[in-house]
């Protein structure tokens, strides 16, 4: 097809041998790619298909650059294929147009795009292709045709220009530069209609205004795509050209327009590249700042209002963050509820499925149980020890509680030792697994005796411990509310600071950028429109002529985008020109076309013709016009130090400094400057010294301001988080004295009494009393109180001894009580409130025992004892345990540690008074008021200066700072005064302690009544001269503690109540001083105790009470009697006698009455002094917090303002009050956005904080009734287990417990069923018929417990055994009703923190929006107009 000499083969087996041969095809193309296009010689393409035509141009128009080596294809080769492949297409079309197929066309148009040589034959190509294949009718060929023309087009500035970036370069100057043209003859144009405006009699100044700012507007665009061409394209003399008339016709910068007129393309780019094209920079425009409308100094204000944006930005950031982390830990510590509430269900579990054990088969196979009771026991106890670790790091895991276990030692007595809580779950936890792997279905599978001891103590840890750990989870869950709650606090003051933080931000922004900058924009825009106004006809007629020559320039261009108002023909532009005008259209008109003559003295003939009295100033007076920057410039010159007060040249003065360089011209002018206004003399160093004590008395002004704030701050923090403490203990106080131990002594005094009594004359009374004491819940109701309100006291070594020796007692008074109710002739019926078992000789210690107690009566075991021995031997039996020395040594250690314990509640409240000192309180409150008021002097005296007399802004702020002052001094020492009156007038906190004072001394009189009750009982029954030494150490030890209550500071000596107490302790200690003087007579025993040796009594005395048939009559008369009469007087005195147990019950009761009544007395007082001082701090809160506000949103920025801020401009100076009113009434829009927009940033992060803490509080509610519902379900089973028991142990404290759970269950399941509006938050998470569920379960429970203990077992086993098959399913609901709302509880603080997240995010980009757009186009829209003014005032004076 091709060859060198132009000689190709013409034979078409030669043409496909060419297309089809590799190697040969490979030379071909190598051959067409190195040859000149002018050089190839083409065969004849007569005898070559259209087919093998388009295979044959293939390869020159598809290249396979390994044709051609490592080299590559380079460019020359590429346009010669494009080239060839042209040529040969082109003949081919010619020769066989008829026969020419579209893709070898398109092929065609293509290779014609490729290459320099055919870009020019393209379009015709495309044409006959649009001609013959395409169709106009559809849509996919005219946008081909369309694109292709475009790709055309592209390709031949392309290969004109010399490339592709050459012609991009092109493109862009062309489309920029019509665009810089069009806003520069806009400018103009604008500039043309403004002048005119400025001679009528009556100027339009709002239409002026808007005339300026129009010019402004345009005037920055133009500037701005004239300055990126130049900076871009420095070399290109169109774009040079255009810049330097823009710069001479409209920037006035004839500096910079001769210097690029002048300076060579080298320079031109080092200018460039040191960015100093721009019109903005002061060593390019020649001028300090009155080249543009945008100041190279507004960068630093908009830089100022970035700067506030990103502090805004971060500071949400930084509270989004800590309130995310907080909500993980919220997350965490809620948790801790449901870890806790699984605990507790699992040992409820494991504890109800154990107290089933006690069934026999026939009833467990009634229950129908869907698991074996080992495989249930099993599965809680592996709960429970899955929460090993939790239990050890969870908060208040330190705390420690009873845990009752029943030791090994022989007789099993139940003991109590203190254990953390997760000491007591892994008891049970092991105590379960015991049970589950001794057992498999029931207890009688057990087979040898160790067995049965591990099962029988496993048992008794679990139901003597499944009650208290169930208030325990309680109590700790209680507990876990207060750390919720502080983090509650925690946010709500992290939400506050932000909020506080984002108004301070916004008035400092208001006061500091916004409202001076706005007062500067309006003091600049009258300077500049004053001096505008009053331009003469010459200045307006020399400035249509300057125009008109620049836009003699503009005859191609036409003006885009026109205002609607702006839309008006160039030759039109004097219509809007009135009659009455200072020139008339005509002379306008002619003004507008005449070209400027150099030699013309025109100017100045007009300015001596012109009609003086029109003219409102003489402008040539320049140098008294004070700067005319724009605003934000001054704003930021003087941020950063410079004067503001420069005037602008006018055009006397000479201009001699043109020809240096910007940059010599400015520094020349700054150092002229400085000597200026440089001081001189001794007045003017009056006036630095002045000016230097202003800006310390300024600083020092700000400081104290700041200080104040961060001090009232303080006090307003520190207050609020002391009275919340002080009110939390002020409530435990009260708390502690309603809680007393003294209301609940005595028990061991009865007790003891009871049993002796019962033991020596079978009183069943006493023995009911007994039972029924023993047998009461309230002893482990009190506990659980202590528990919660002083776990030091309840768990203290001295209560821990005292509790496990109690045990022991009763154990022994049990034993005492058994055998003498046989002794008495009773069966064993009247003992079914007791339930105890005794073998001596089987007891642990009873080699010890018999080795250290000669004994001569002991018991044995239960069967020998009750049915072998006499009833005289029972009776004695009985008395010889109550007295025995080891039950004594018991009793008076039980009171010892008794006589300890109430001193621990006096400490208590201590430790609460003494937490906050008054003292340190009031040196602090002093010390914030002497610290605020110095802080607070610069600032009050300010106004009071030589300097300042004459300013009434700064006398205004002095009175406002003094007011504040006084208000916030006052609040906080009323609070103080207050306390201080408190203190002195009712002294609250020594009434407490003086109250548990005297509770603690009551306590141990009664405790010391109990020791000699007890001792004088033992001498008189066993004749031990012994005793008589313990008994002269108690009496002389409740000698002195009765004396105590003559020297407490709680004087109740003078009350009913303490008179009362009085006399029957006397006569209660009569009863056992007679009685041990009769024993001691009988005995034959000295007496060691003087009071008792010496104590005489006559029955007959007035004095005395008259005393009962056959008790005592006197001392002389009784010792004389028979030693027989004597000693029965003794043990009825101290062991049987009514009359006795009724004064020590009135010892008891009195003493208990004593407390109650001056507790009651000054309970008024205390809360009454509580409540005044907490309204005192409430009250200095509430005047502190409004002078905080105003020191910290009006007094600071205001007095910063009014400090550090020069006068823009002289009064005298301002125009007319039309012309002002007329400013602000144009740019107060702007203003008014600006701080709106502000404020739409304070709201939302308002709304958004507010919304996040509604949110925080909503999930804390539903937290806490979460939490305080969790309980249900374990009621439920405990309800379950208490039935077991109470029918297996009905002479047990059980059934009383029964009782008292089945109200707290009841009372539980109203609270867990009536959520109010959390019912909305719940809404799904209720299970389905749980509720009608429980209540016939609560029924059926009710009907079981008010079935007698002394029914048939038949009977109580029918209520029994509904209740336990509902027992786990309604607790299995309740359960799974609890995890699904804990689980609602968890998607709720989810959703917060993603509400928190995305709120944070919102609340992020609005504020980048608004100061970095909506701010940033307000402010440039209020700066376009001072620019604009201040350009065209530029005119005039250049």
């Amino acid at each position: 097809m091709f060859s060198e000499t132009g000689k190709a083969a013409v034979k078409p087996l030669n043409v496909l041998r060419c297309v089809f041969k590799r190697g040969h095809r490979a030379e071909m193309v190598r051959l067409v790619g190195n040859t000149a296009l002018k050089n190839l010689k083409i065969a004849d393409l007569s005898g070559i298909s259209v087919n093998n035509l388009e295979l044959g141009v293939r390869p020159l128009v598809h290249h396979e650059r390994k044709l051609f080596g490592l080299s590559g294809i380079t460019p020359a080769i590429e346009n010669n294929l494009y080239g060839g492949a042209n040529m040969i297409l082109r003949r081919a079309c010619v020769a066989y147009s008829p026969d020419i197929t579209a893709p070898l066309r398109l092929t065609l148009l293509t290779i014609a795009t490729m290459s320099a040589s055919s870009i020019n034959t393209a379009p015709a190509v495309l044409q006959s292709i649009s001609e013959e294949c395409l169709s106009r009718g559809r849509l996919d060929h005219s946008m081909y045709e369309f694109a292709m023309r475009r790709y055309i087009e592209q390709m031949e500035h392309i290969y004109t220009l010399g490339g592709r970036d050459n012609a991009a370069s092109f493109l862009e100057v062309q489309s920029k530069l019509s665009q810089a043209r069009s806003h520069h003859l806009r400018t103009l144009v604008q500039v043309s209609k403004f002048w005119p405006l400025l001679l009528r009699r009556r100027p339009d100044l709002p239409l002026i205004i808007k005339h300026a700012r129009t010019i402004g507007i345009s005037t920055n665009k133009a500037n701005l795509l004239y300055t990126r061409l130049f900076r871009r394209y420095p070399d290109n003399p169109t774009v040079r050209e255009w810049y330097i008339l823009f710069l001479d016709s409209v920037m006035q910068d004839h500096a910079r327009a001769q210097q690029l007129r002048t300076e060579t393309v080298d320079d031109d780019k080092s200018v460039s590249s040191d960015g100093s094209g721009s019109s903005f920079s002061a060593s390019s425009t020649g001028t300090s700042a009155t080249g543009g409308v945008e100041q190279n100094t507004s960068s630093t204000f908009f830089r100022m209002l970035i700067g506030a944006a990103v502090i805004n930005v971060m500071m949400i950031v930084i509270i989004c963050t800590f309130l995310c982390i907080l909500s993980e830990v919220f997350r965490s510590d809620m948790g801790a509820t449901k870890d806790l509430h699984d605990v507790s269900f699992a040992v409820e579990e494991g504890s109800f499925f154990s107290s089933l054990l006690y069934l026999n088969d026939t009833r467990l196979d009634a229950l129908d149980l869907d698991d074996p009771l080992a495989t249930s026991i099993s599965a809680a106890a592996t709960v429970i020890k899955g929460h090993h670790d939790f239990l050890i790091d969870m908060d208040h895991g330190g705390n420690e509680y009873y845990y009752f276990y029943e030791p090994d030692e022989v007789p099993v007595i139940p003991a109590r030792v203190a254990r953390k809580t997760w000491g007591i779950a892994a008891g049970i936890a092991n105590e379960l697994d015991v049970i589950a792997n001794t057992m498999s279905v029931s207890p009688a599978d057990l087979t040898s005796g160790d067995q049965t001891t591990l099962y029988a103590h496993a048992q008794a840890v679990v139901s003597e411990n499944f009650d208290s750990f169930a208030e325990i989870i309680s109590l700790i869950q209680r507990l876990d509310h207060d750390s919720i709650l502080n983090m509650i606090y925690v946010a709500a003051i992290s939400l506050i600071l932000l909020i506080v933080t984002q108004l301070a931000l916004t008035v400092i922004l208001v006061f500091w950028i916004i409202f001076r900058s706005f007062i500067a924009e309006v003091v600049s825009c009258d300077v500049s429109l004053t001096n505008c106004l009053s331009v003469s006809r010459a200045q307006v007629r020399r400035q249509m002529r300057l125009v008109g020559m620049a836009k003699s320039k503009f005859k191609d261009i036409d003006v885009l985008d026109f205002d609607q108002d702006l839309q008006e023909d160039l030759n039109d532009e004097l219509d809007n020109v009135d009659d009455d005008d200072y020139i008339t259209k005509k002379q306008l008109s002619v003004s507008q076309a005449a070209r400027l003559d150099e030699g013309d003295d025109s100017d100045e003939i007009a300015d001596t013709t012109t009609d003086t009295r029109k003219v409102r100033i003489a402008f040539q007076e320049v140098e008294q016009v004070p700067n005319v920057k724009s605003a934000f410039e001054m704003a930021a010159e003087e941020s950063s130090g410079s004067d503001l007060t420069d005037g602008f040249m006018t055009a006397d003065e000479p201009a001699t400094d043109e020809d240096k360089p910007p940059s010599a011209n400015l520094v020349t002018k700054a150092i002229l400057k400085f000597k200026r206004d440089m001081p001189r003399g001794k007045q003017g160093k009056t006036t630095v010294a002045m000016g230097a004590a202003h800006l310390a008395w300024s600083v020092f002004g700000v400081i104290g301001l700041m200080a104040a704030i961060v001090l009232l701050t303080g006090y307003v923090i520190y207050s609020t988080l002391l009275q919340s403490e002080l009110t939390t203990n002020e409530d435990s106080i009260l708390t502690l004295l309603d809680m007393a131990t003294i209301q609940f002594a005595g028990a061991f005094g009865y007790n003891h009494m009871e049993v002796a009594g019962f033991a020596m004359d079978g009183s069943t009374a006493r023995l009911d009393a007994y039972i029924t004491r023993h047998n009461a819940a309230a002893t482990l109701e009190m506990g659980w109180d202590f528990y919660e309100f002083v776990p030091k006291m309840w768990m203290s070594d001295e209560m821990v001894t005292a509790q496990t020796l109690k045990q022991q007692l009763l154990y022994y008074m049990d034993v005492a009580v058994s055998i003498a109710a046989y002794g008495h002739g009773f069966t064993s019926d009247i003992t079914t409130g007791l339930s105890v078992d005794w073998n001596y000789t089987g007891e642990t210690y009873y080699a010890h025992d018999v080795e250290e107690y000669s004994r001569s009566v002991w018991y044995t075991n239960k069967t020998s004892d009750t049915t072998t021995l006499a009833a005289a031997d029972q009776l004695a039996l009985a008395q010889a345990i109550l007295f025995d020395d080891k039950v004594s040594e018991i009793y008076t250690d039980i009171m010892d540690q008794m006589y300890e314990i109430p001193a621990m509640l006096t400490d208590a409240i201590d430790d609460l008074i003494n937490a906050h000192s008054q003292t340190t309180n009031i040196i602090l409150f002093v010390t914030i008021i002497g610290v605020t008021i110095v802080a607070m002097m610069p600032v009050i005296l300010n106004g009071a200066r030589p300097a300042m007399l004459r300013n009434s802004a700064a006398r205004r702020i002095s009175l406002v700072s003094l007011l504040c002052l006084a208000i916030a001094c006052s609040g906080i020492m009323l609070n103080m005064a207050i306390r201080v009156y408190v203190l002195e007038a009712t002294d609250p906190d020594t009434l407490a302690t003086d109250a548990a004072e005297l509770s603690s001394v009551l306590e141990g009189v009664i405790d010391m009544d109990q020791v000699i009750m007890h001792l004088v009982q033992k001498y008189v029954y066993t004749a031990d001269e012994g005793v008589l030494a313990d008994l002269d150490a108690a009496v002389t030890k409740m000698l002195a503690t009765t004396a105590k209550l003559y020297t407490l500071g709680a004087d109740a000596t003078g009350t009913e109540a303490f008179a009362m107490g009085k006399i029957s302790h006397a006569r209660f200690v009569q009863d056992m001083y007679i009685a041990t003087r009769l024993a001691a007579s009988v005995n034959g025993h000295t007496i060691e105790n003087a009071v008792i040796d010496t104590y005489t009594w006559n029955s007959s005395d007035p004095t005395e009470r008259a005393s009962a048939p056959g008790r005592f009559t006197n001392e002389t008369y009784d010792l004389a009697r028979s030693d027989a009469e004597k000693q029965a007087m003794a043990e009825s005195l101290c062991l049987t006698d009514p009359v006795t147990y009724a004064d020590y019950h009135n010892v008891v009761v009195w003493c208990a009455g004593i407390y109650t009544d001056y507790r009651d007395d000054i309970l008024d007082t205390l809360e009454q002094a509580y409540d005044i001082r907490r309204f005192a701090t409430i009250a200095s809160i509430v005047l502190v917090i409004p002078v905080l506000g105003v020191v910290t949103f009006v007094l600071l920025p205001l007095f910063t303002t009014a400090a550090f801020t020069r006068s823009i401009a002289k009064r005298g100076q301002d125009s007319k009050h039309h012309q002002k009113q007329v400013l602000n009434r144009t740019l107060r829009s702007d203003f008014i956005a600006g701080v709106g927009l502000l404020l739409s940033v304070t709201v939302l992060t308002v709304f958004c904080a507010s919304s996040i803490m509604g949110a925080f509080v909503a999930i804390y509610r539903v937290y806490v009734f979460v939490s305080n519902t969790a309980k249900t379900d374990s009621l439920l089973l405990k309800s379950g287990t208490r039935a077991a028991l109470s029918y297996e142990y009905p002479a047990s404290v059980h059934p009383n417990m029964l009782a008292e759970e089945i109200s707290e269950l009841e009372s539980s399941v109203f609270d867990a069923f009536n959520a109010g509006y959390l019912d909305f938050v719940f809404a799904g998470a209720f299970v389905d018929g749980l509720s009608p569920q429980i209540a016939q379960y609560t029924a059926t429970l009710t009907r079981f417990e008010s079935t007698s203990v002394l029914s048939s077992d038949s009977d109580r086993s029918a209520t029994l055994i509904p209740v336990l098959k509902e027992t786990y399913a309604v607790a299995s609901g309740a359960n799974e009703m609890f995890n699904n709302r804990y689980d609602r509880m968890d998607l709720l603080v989810s959703f917060n923190e993603v509400v928190m997240i995305v709120a944070a995010i919102i609340t992020c980009a609005f504020i980048a929006a608004v100061y970095t757009i909506g701010l940033r186009a307000i402010f440039r829209h209020l700066m376009s107009y001072s620019g604009s003014l201040n350009l065209l005032q530029s005119y005039l004076v250049r």
